[in-house]
């Protein structure tokens, strides 16, 4: 922190690192707070100052976060303690959302006071709060009588921006390829709010907003809490929501019934993206239950179903999972052609997360014949891919099936 440092008195300066026992986060937080090392000294110590003679390490940061709090302007306290109701980290747009309320804080405004409150360093660059201020800031809101207040409006904004994103990255819309990866990205770095989101609609018994959280998420390749799955269809929900709430179900139990139920009501509606999510659940939960005969049956109508209305990623699902059987029943040079022919029609419909599947088929495939080598350089490709998507690599992914 030369800068905060820079033409202050060095009296003044070793007197406030004495005084926080030179406590890194401490002094970085003392650096937002817009004053000479001296007049921060004097407010923390002193009779009358913020910090008590017996305060320990947590004690001085959370005099230096009181401090912040007292010189920031009322709406940016206002945000601030409303931000608290993010788990994890958040993006600009989703902090408007969830704290602009149109009357003593606008959404417009949002922005602005955020970067004020990055510059206070109460919110970290990355948008985030670091773990004594969320508390302190928590505690804020809760005084305020916000708490259940925002928390609802958190849940309401979570599911608009995951449906958002499952939009704007849809195949059928034709989307750029960076548009659809920014939409990928932003999916998967709001993984923590999805998950207390959902953890919300079960408390609030919110079965259709959870559901339709819940089904756009797991679309985008993030994963949900199995708690919220088993919850949220037991409190109802309607029409098509019902039959895909089953599909979840089915697959956060791995068991058969809810997502044969599923798949035989989105059926009855015609063939859909969900569909095609519901058949492929439903052969592999068949497949692994040992509901072989059924398994197949879907496997096939899948195949026709999506052949049909020209789905290609869900083509490619089912030329996978023909190579995962191929390749259980040790016929490789079968698992090699089906696993090529999903890999072509991934990215045929520019599919990222169906290309990283089916190079992982085709290493899995070379790894059982031992070409290592080759093996290494299917998953090497999938490197770009996750990085594009901001999705994490498995460990050891260039020497494991």
């Amino acid at each position: 922190m030369p800068q905060f440092f820079a033409g202050a008195p060095m009296d003044d300066v070793e007197r406030l690192c004495r005084l926080l026992d030179g406590i890194p986060l401490a002094l970085e937080l003392a650096a937002g707070c817009a004053l000479s090392p001296g007049r921060i000294a004097d407010r923390l110590g002193g009779r009358h100052g913020l910090l008590p003679a017996s305060a320990d390490g947590a004690g001085k940061v959370l005099a230096v976060v009181r401090l912040g709090h007292e010189l920031l302007a009322p709406r940016e306290r206002v945000l601030l303690r409303r931000l608290a109701v993010f788990a994890g980290a958040f993006d600009a747009p989703l902090a408007g959302a969830v704290c602009g309320d149109g009357g003593i804080l606008r959404r417009a405004e949002v922005p602005r006071l955020l970067d004020r409150l990055v510059a206070a360093r109460l919110v970290t660059g990355s948008y985030a709060l670091r773990g004594v201020v969320k508390e302190y800031a928590a505690e804020r809101l809760r005084e305020a009588g916000e708490h259940d207040l925002l928390r609802d409006r958190h849940l309401r904004a979570v599911r608009e921006a995951y449906e958002e994103c499952h939009e704007g990255a849809s195949l059928a819309r034709r989307q750029p390829w960076p548009e659809r990866v920014r939409h990928l990205r932003r999916a998967r770095a709001l993984g923590a709010e999805c998950r207390a989101a959902l953890g919300r609609a079960v408390e609030r018994g919110e079965a259709a907003s959870g559901l339709r959280l819940a089904r756009a998420a797991m679309a985008m390749g993030v994963s949900c809490p199995d708690d919220a799955l088993e919850r949220l269809p037991a409190l109802g929900a309607p029409g098509e929501l019902a039959d895909c709430a089953k599909v979840l179900l089915g697959c956060a139990r791995g068991a058969v019934e809810p997502v044969v139920a599923g798949v035989d009501g989105l059926r009855a509606r015609g063939y859909s993206y969900w569909l095609g999510v519901g058949y492929n659940a439903a052969v592999r939960v068949c497949f692994a239950n040992g509901r072989c005969g059924l398994g197949w049956r879907y496997l096939g109508e899948l195949e026709a179903a999506a052949a049909a209305d020209d789905d290609l990623v869900a083509l490619a699902g089912a030329r996978m999972a023909r190579g995962d059987l191929a390749l259980l029943a040790g016929e490789v040079h079968e698992a090699r052609r089906h696993a090529g022919a999903a890999l072509t029609l991934a990215r045929e419909a520019g599919d990222p997360r169906a290309i990283v599947a089916a190079l992982r088929r085709l290493a899995a495939v070379a790894d059982t014949v031992g070409d290592h080598d080759e093996a290494a350089r299917h998953r090497a490709c999938t490197l770009p891919i996750l990085h594009a998507i901001g999705e994490e690599p498995p460990h050891n992914i260039l020497s494991q099936a």
